[in-house]
């Protein structure tokens, strides 16, 4: 970033302040367009569709994707109860909710 601005590679203690300044701002404005596009996508519609209505290959796709889904939280939850097999403590948020429900019940 300094050869492009300054010409060298070494800068100067208000050159390296720039520097940094312009850096930040450009993080900054990309995030900031970054964060606009994924607000435009959060706001879309959800789809409805019948499944019943489904082909066969539809719901062989939504069956795999479920399965995906699934999948991921279970090993998630696995990773977890492993990393924190010895700890003492508070069971995973899930579990938690449930035993608080249970002990309400």
């Amino acid at each position: 970033m300094f050869v492009l601005f300054f010409g060298t590679n070494k800068g100067t203690l208000p050159q390296r302040a720039i520097a940094r300044k312009l850096a930040t701002f450009i993080y900054f404005g990309f995030l900031e367009r970054l964060k606009s596009i994924v607000r435009q996508d959060e706001i879309c519609e959800p789809v409805a569709f019948d499944v019943h209505e489904m082909s066969e290959v539809g719901l062989s796709k939504v069956r795999h994707v479920g399965g995906w889904a699934v999948r991921k939280v279970l090993s998630r939850a696995r990773r977890y109860v492993q990393k924190n097999v010895h700890r003492n403590p508070v069971p995973p948020w899930p579990l938690l909710k449930i035993n608080k429900e249970f002990v309400n019940y």
